[in-house]
Order: structure tokens, then C-alpha cells, then sequence
């Protein structure tokens, strides 16, 4: 099978009417071994930011020496956008050659008259196996939809999970208010394992506390934060910070807009996270 032609045979499991469940993604996972278990997988969920989020933390733990991973979504021009490692896109002929190994354990599944993976639950596994067969350092995965149905949130032991801004979207499937899209989206915060908080009002910070609590999972977000911003343009700010986590003075972001350096502070919160587990 040539590269397009794999395009087209993944298009053709496009669908609005999947019931949202993880059976299926389960399923997909253990006839390829489950690679997710297998390497160090932050999860970064929300509604505005994922991309940001994800960008900053890339950088700085490229800086730092590691090899990264980045399943994101979605694409302005190629499928091979999704998966980067160290913001190298994959292959054509690598994209082909796991994709055609997720439809060989699909259509396993299939003759087993089991529920068959949709579009999006293909992909993330391919994301899985290929970043584990890589051997990254880091997995950085964005949710796709929501949180607790994500195909994304079959991962059981994230090393670090971030919840950015939170409003009102898909409202058809995750709920009409702030607060019952927050509780979906809290779906991902798992047991023991940290939860960094972008902060945008007591609602939603309410709710993730409880469900961190709840889970006895290390909380980490500030209401507040000291923040001097020196200069700001089209091509970035400049601005210092300081709060129980982190201190830095005159961080260079080129990135504009005030909502991108509270999109960096939260992603800095998680470094310090991070570095809570050594």
C-alpha cells in the first residue's frame, strides 16, 4: 500500500456515531502489546492552549537534551503533522508501515466480531507504537476530544498531566456549562500522578482540586502569580515570574498575546512537577 492510498483507507473510519467508550482503544492496545505503558507520556488536555502548551514543553525539554514525541491534532496540510519527534514530522513510508500494522490488529478485532477502533483511536495508537519503537524520552500527547473518552486517556501512569484553559466545546457530548465539560475533561487526571492547572477562575479550579483529591493526585496551580512583563510585540514578550513554584526573571517567549506567557507559566509549573519526580 503507497502512502496515499493509506490516507484514503484511514478516511474511510471517519465517523460522528461512535459510542464514546475506551473498549475499543483497550482492545487495539493489547494486540499491539501496549507501547503506551511502556514510555514516559504527558497528557495535556483542555479546550484552548493544548498546541501552545505542547510547543513550549517540546522546546524546553529538547533544550534540556531529551528526545521528544508530540501527537497533536489537528492538521493544516499532511496526516505526518500529528506525529513528530523533536519536531521532525514521520516519514511517508514510516506513516504507511504503521498504519498498516494498526489495520492488521483492527481487522484481528474485526474477524473477532469486536467493536472496530475509529478514525481517531487508530491514530493514537500508531502515536503509541510509534513513539515507544522511537524510543523518546517524552511522549507528549494532546487530548483529542474531552478527556475521560479520549482515545488518548488509555494511558494508566502519565509521568505528568496538564489541564489547560477549559470553555465551552463539542457541548452535544461533553455538557452545556463550564463545569460538566470540566468534569469530562477531568477524566484524564489519574492516580498519584500530578495534575498542573491552568487557573481561569474558581469553577473550574473547584472541580479539578476535588477530582485531584479524590484521585490523591499531587495538585499544582496557582490563582496568582507575579508577573512583570517588560516588553510585549508580534514577535513576543519578555517577563518575569514568581510564585510558590518557580522564580524567573526576563524569559523571552515569542509568542504574542497575555493568554500565551499564562500558557508558558502553567507549562513552567509542570517543569517544576517534573522535577518533584526527579
Amino acid at each position: 500500500m503507497e502512502y496515499t492510498e493509506s490516507i484514503l483507507e484511514l478516511e474511510t473510519h471517519i465517523s460522528t456515531k461512535t459510542q464514546p467508550s475506551l473498549n475499543r482503544i483497550r482492545g487495539l492496545m493489547n494486540l499491539l502489546d501496549n507501547p503506551q505503558d511502556k514510555i514516559k507520556v504527558i497528557h495535556i488536555g483542555g479546550t484552548n492552549g493544548k498546541g501552545s502548551a505542547t510547543a513550549i514543553l517540546s522546546s524546553i525539554l529538547q533544550e534540556n537534551g531529551f528526545r521528544v514525541g508530540t501527537f497533536t491534532s489537528p492538521h493544516l496540510e499532511r496526516y505526518n503533522e500529528r506525529f513528530c519527534i523533536n519536531n521532525k514530522e514521520i516519514k511517508n513510508s514510516l506513516f504507511t508501515s504503521y498504519l498498516l500494522r494498526i489495520q492488521t490488529a483492527c481487522t484481528l478485532m474485526e474477524n473477532k466480531l469486536e467493536d472496530p477502533p475509529n478514525f481517531f483511536e487508530r491514530i493514537t495508537a500508531m502515536a503509541y507504537l510509534y513513539f515507544f519503537e522511537e524510543s523518546v524520552d517524552y511522549a507528549i500527547m494532546e487530548v483529542g476530544l474531552g478527556g475521560r473518552y479520549d482515545a488518548t486517556n488509555i494511558v494508566k501512569q502519565p509521568v505528568l498531566t496538564m489541564l489547560m484553559s477549559i470553555s465551552l466545546d463539542h457541548m452535544g457530548l461533553l455538557g452545556n456549562t463550564v463545569e460538566q465539560i470540566t468534569n469530562e475533561k477531568s477524566g484524564i487526571i489519574k492516580k498519584n500522578r500530578p495534575i498542573v492547572l491552568y487557573y481561569q477562575g474558581d469553577s473550574v479550579y473547584t472541580i479539578v482540586k476535588e477530582t485531584s483529591f479524590t484521585q490523591k493526585s499531587p495538585f499544582y496551580c496557582m490563582k496568582e502569580d507575579f508577573v512583570d512583563i517588560s516588553s510585549q510585540g508580534i514577535t513576543g514578550s519578555i517577563f518575569s515570574v514568581k510564585n510558590s513554584f518557580i522564580s524567573y526573571e526576563n524569559l523571552f517567549l515569542p509568542m504574542a498575546g497575555i493568554h500565551q506567557i499564562k500558557n508558558c507559566i502553567t507549562v513552567l509549573n509542570g517543569c517544576y512537577a517534573l522535577q518533584q519526580q526527579g
